[in-house]
């Protein structure tokens, strides 16, 4: 889903985050870089940018965007957030990797930390125990549909 038509809460988080990747991946960001990766026009970038600019959560300058330290933190949080549902959605349910992703970019601006607590707790359970959770997992689920698992 294009950026320009979420919700606004949600707008913000994705803009945040994709700021915060690529200036991990890259160091510098540009506002076109950001208008790229979220599939959204220039105007519609630059007026999320001045918004975020103006509750404090960026710095803009001749096109290039920086996170401000409060803004880093809230962006980690919601990257962590993503890759916590996405490693849940393919380790423990089984989902290919798309399917994983888009449906943890939905999620992330939904779930409670208590409910990711959780699933960190059992995606480290996993981990040290994946065999024998992945044979429970298949006997248990042995038995249902194959129609029903989706």
């Amino acid at each position: 889903m294009p950026a320009d038509s979420a919700p606004k809460g949600k707008r913000k988080e994705d803009y945040l985050r994709t700021i915060y990747e690529l200036q991990r991946s890259q160091g510098s960001v540009r506002m076109r870089d950001v208008s790229r990766a979220l599939g959204v026009s220039m105007p519609s970038a630059l007026e999320e940018l001045r918004e975020l600019e103006r509750e404090g959560l960026i710095r803009y300058s001749r096109g290039s965007v920086r996170l401000t330290e409060d803004a880093e933190r809230l962006a980690e949080r919601i990257d962590r957030r993503r890759r916590t549902l996405e490693e849940f959605f393919e380790v423990i349910l089984g989902a290919e990797p798309e399917e994983a992703e888009r449906m943890a970019c939905y999620l992330e601006h939904l779930i409670s930390d208590e409910l990711l607590g959780r699933m960190e707790c059992i995606l480290r359970f996993a981990a040290s125990h994946g065999q024998e959770l992945q044979e429970l997992m298949r006997g248990h689920c042995a038995g249902i549909p194959r129609d029903r698992l989706k």
